[in-house]
């Protein structure tokens, strides 16, 4: 079904202009499949520039002498940053002017909390700088649809880039009602309430306030403590694959799931760690347990990322092998 069925674009109180669900919505329903208005490749000519400019450098400044040295260092750490950020720049102002005039207006509309300016170029680099989201190899892209959901920490909707496609899909997290507001998360999750209200200031100059920000301070504290210990948890995965000691592993593994479950009270956050699940007891050669936390990963991750997603795929392969 096609998305503008799915969700329209509404004013939010609170939150300016919003998608919202047109009818009600299941958990897998994805609501859009789209390909990015501006997509920036990681340019070979960037690092060409690069390359130049540290030869220069070298030949400029020589290896005789400890402050050649030091001075070549600076110069190789401050061009990579000019050239990288420059680089993306111009490639960003490039795309956007080719652009054709229904594509510009939709790029134009997106939001951009910056004062306008009389540079039509630091206007687009503002938009991109607000809107770009991360996209496969590429330095990010921008979408007239998926840039007009609006943040929450506790989202109801999953963005997920494939690479193949290069397109982006949103799916549905959990039930939503029609007229209810579709929401994504901007930033990690797994941060305490301050962290993220830093990131999302510092990236996109707003304050949030959506459900999992304003809970009461006991309350907030306890979801804090939760979203701390996902973190440690996500990040211990490698370990725990790696690890011989399968019964603490399955210990921490335990605690996750039901930490996600605590916090988030769908599957939304849950589909890598049932197949790292999978792939502990693979480890182990209990291949009937293998395929079927392997299953149930894949039916996690199906749901809120898409068939074609690869660890939807590598789920799918792990259950059947």
């Amino acid at each position: 079904m096609p998305a503008a069925v799915l969700v329209e674009v509404q004013e939010v109180p609170g939150h300016g202009r919003g998608l919202v669900a047109a009818r009600q919505l299941k958990p897998g329903d994805c609501i859009i499949d789209e390909e990015a208005l501006v997509w920036c490749p990681r340019s070979s000519v960037e690092w060409a520039a690069y390359a130049v400019f540290v030869a220069a450098a070298w030949r400029f400044f020589g290896s005789g002498y400890l402050e050649a040295w030091f001075g070549w260092i600076l110069a190789v750490f401050f061009g990579y940053r000019f050239f990288i950020t420059v680089g993306q720049y111009l490639w960003v102002c490039w795309l956007v002017f080719r652009l054709d005039s229904t594509d510009r207006k939709k790029f134009d509309n997106l939001c951009n909390p910056f004062p306008s300016t009389a540079l039509p170029f630091v206007d687009t680099l503002m938009i991109w700088r607000t809107n770009a989201m991360p996209a496969g190899n590429g330095r990010g892209a921008v979408f007239a649809s998926t840039c007009m959901i609006n943040h929450s920490c506790a989202p109801n909707a999953y963005q997920y880039w494939d690479t193949k496609k290069r397109r982006m899909l949103v799916h549905c997290m959990k039930t939503v009602k029609k007229g209810e507001e579709i929401t994504i998360s901007y930033i990690d999750v797994f941060q305490k309430t301050q962290d993220r209200r830093e990131a999302l200031w510092n990236q996109y100059r707003f304050n949030c306030e959506c459900p999992a920000c304003s809970l009461p301070d006991e309350r907030k504290y306890a979801s804090d403590d939760r979203r701390a210990r996902c973190s440690v948890l996500h990040l211990g995965a490698a370990r725990r694959v790696l690890s011989s000691e399968l019964e603490r592993s399955m210990a921490e593994v335990e605690e996750f799931l039901k930490l996600l479950d605590e916090e988030f009270g769908d599957p939304s956050y849950k589909g890598e760690v049932l197949l790292e699940v999978s792939e502990l007891y693979r480890r182990q050669k209990k291949l009937a347990q293998a395929r079927s936390w392997a299953a149930k990963a894949h039916k996690s991750l199906e749901l809120v990322r898409g068939a074609s997603c690869a660890e939807t795929q590598a789920a799918k392969r792990a259950a059947s092998q």
